[in-house]
């Protein structure tokens, strides 16, 4: 889902013809809270949890399709250094540390992250608009959940 700022930059930049531009820069997150398209939500937090750079281009968000987009490689989040809890959604922000949420989704399964295992959004599966697939690696094998936009 989009945020409401996001959708606002670009009605005005299509009605109204002002500037906008798009982040140089993504930052993937994870909640155990979801986000609204007004922000909020509650990040994961502790273990090594940190947010993942992604730079805003063509080889990591390849060209929409028919209205979809999805990630042209793999974000790997840091390996859990302690519980994360229970994973239930991913958002993309336009800054390291702060609510600047730019596109959202749940996850289709929940997942449950424990010390030793390394989300991981998958090559291929679709960010924001299209599922993502979040795989749990580690532990006692993957464990797949989507998310949805």
């Amino acid at each position: 889902m989009k945020s409401d700022t996001y959708r606002s930059n670009v009605i005005d930049h299509l009605l109204g013809n002002v500037s906008f531009t798009p982040p140089a820069t993504l930052y993937a997150a994870l909640y155990t809270v979801a986000p609204t398209e007004s922000g909020g939500g509650v990040e994961v937090s502790g273990g090594s949890y940190a947010r993942v750079s992604v730079t805003n281009n063509l080889t990591n968000f390849p060209a929409a399709t028919l209205g979809t987009k999805s990630n042209g490689t793999s974000i790997v989040f840091p390996t859990a250094t302690a519980s994360w809890g229970q994973v239930t959604s991913f958002g993309l922000h336009s800054h390291a540390t702060n609510d600047a949420l730019v596109v959202w989704g749940m996850l289709d399964d929940e997942l449950v992250v424990t010390n030793g295992t390394t989300p991981t959004a998958q090559e291929s599966q679709g960010v924001g608009t299209t599922p993502t697939v979040i795989e749990k690696a580690g532990g006692n094998g993957t464990v797949a959940g989507v998310v949805s936009g």
